[in-house]
């Protein structure tokens, strides 16, 4: 397809089936290892770590020097972790393509908070046949394509991160229509999965320059009570603007209840009160004590930064759910109570703190919301 390709062997054990042009010698040295103490070892676990360690080293430096412009790899779970690990230094925006033979698995371990595209290997890559010739040609026409794309220049905006998931959307969406009207870019994550993770990586790496609006909580309940699991937001959650310096302005949305993946429901929740959001999701509605561990998150997490924060709470309602009449029958005054109170109680005094008598979703909440960002922007 006219592409030029650069081959790098990432192999350890079995001798190379072709000449690479970034040979596993050099890969092995560039993460300051000898080949054949490696191979001799028989280490694959070690063996992982270096093999992607050197060629992380060794293509992301070609790449600032403008020699690449996309990766692709494949592999089984050894080829995999180790392509994946190189793919995620990467920058959003760079094209990867990852054949795999575990992409039909959980993936958030292989893409973390980047933007790989794993292609399901269907058969195991022992040779060429019908099946795995089309996979593998599809894979090399995805990268082909995605590195001949190019998009026009534009001017750069200063960038605004906001979480959020679908019980604040409509706040969500009338805070950017704000932000865009006074010059700003808007990107949204959705806060149930890797959407929080995503939202802090890019904070950390510079892309989301100019202020982070959190609209959502729900991720940090499965980091207290069900950790490692897909909706696990880590325990970092909410720092990474204040590490950065960058105005960040917080609402409790979704407070109220805990997302669970169907079939995976921890034992602490079994005799909660449940709704099926959807086939994918379901959510447990959070009790007294639930509410006040979330409180005290968000509230440490707040004051290792007070500067350029401000808290901002519906006292009539942190989501969809969270509303008289709603099927979830999830509305109730005296759990927001609860954690409204605990929450007053640990922040720092100096952390700018705002109640609204409104639902998270009504206009005036998010005026209030905008305006206050806009006035940390200012200030």
């Amino acid at each position: 397809m006219g592409q030029e390709v650069i081959v790098a062997d990432i192999g350890v054990l079995d001798p190379p089936l072709i000449k690479a042009d970034i040979p596993r010698e050099e890969i092995a040295k560039a993460a300051g290892a000898d080949i054949n103490q490696l191979a001799a070892a028989k280490d694959e676990g070690k063996a992982s770590l270096i093999m992607s360690e050197g060629l992380t080293k060794i293509a992301t430096k070609m790449y600032e020097r403008g020699e690449i412009a996309g990766i692709i790899g494949m592999g089984g779970t050894w080829g995999t972790s180790t392509c994946a690990a190189i793919m995620r230094a990467f920058p959003v925006g760079v094209p990867k393509v990852l054949v795999s033979t575990i992409a039909a698995r959980d993936i958030r371990p292989i893409i973390g908070t980047k933007d790989i595209v794993l292609i399901h290997s269907v058969a195991d890559i022992a040779g060429l046949n019908r099946i795995t010739k089309k996979v593998l040609a599809n894979a090399a026409a995805a990268i082909a394509g995605m590195v001949s794309l190019s998009l026009p220049r534009e001017e750069q905006k200063p960038l605004v991160g906001m979480s959020t998931t679908g019980g604040q959307f409509p706040c969500a969406i009338r805070v950017k229509k704000i932000l865009e009207e006074k010059g700003f870019e808007v990107v949204i994550f959705h806060a149930v999965g890797s959407g929080g993770r995503t939202l802090e990586t890019l904070v950390k790496e510079g892309d989301i320059d100019s202020g982070v609006i959190d609209l959502a909580m729900v991720e940090i309940y499965s980091t207290l009570f069900d950790p490692g699991s897909p909706y696990d937001a880590g325990q970092d959650r909410l720092e990474a603007p204040g590490t950065r310096g960058l105005p960040h302005v917080i609402v409790p949305g979704c407070a109220d209840f805990m997302a669970i993946i169907p079939g995976r429901i921890p034992p602490k929740f079994e005799k909660y009160k449940m709704y099926m959001h959807n086939p994918a999701v379901i959510v447990a509605k959070m009790e007294k004590e639930d509410v006040k561990i979330l409180a005290k998150f968000i509230s440490e997490k707040v004051n290792k930064a007070p500067k350029k924060k401000a808290v901002i709470v519906p006292t009539q309602g942190f989501s969809t759910l969270d509303k008289l009449g709603h099927a979830a029958g999830f509305h109730d005054p005296e759990i927001r109570r609860t954690f409204i109170a605990e929450l007053k109680k640990l922040l720092d005094p100096s952390v700018k703190y705002i109640e609204v008598d409104a639902h998270v979703n009504d206009p005036e909440f998010a005026d209030v919301v905008a305006k206050v960002f806009l006035d940390i922007v200012k200030s």
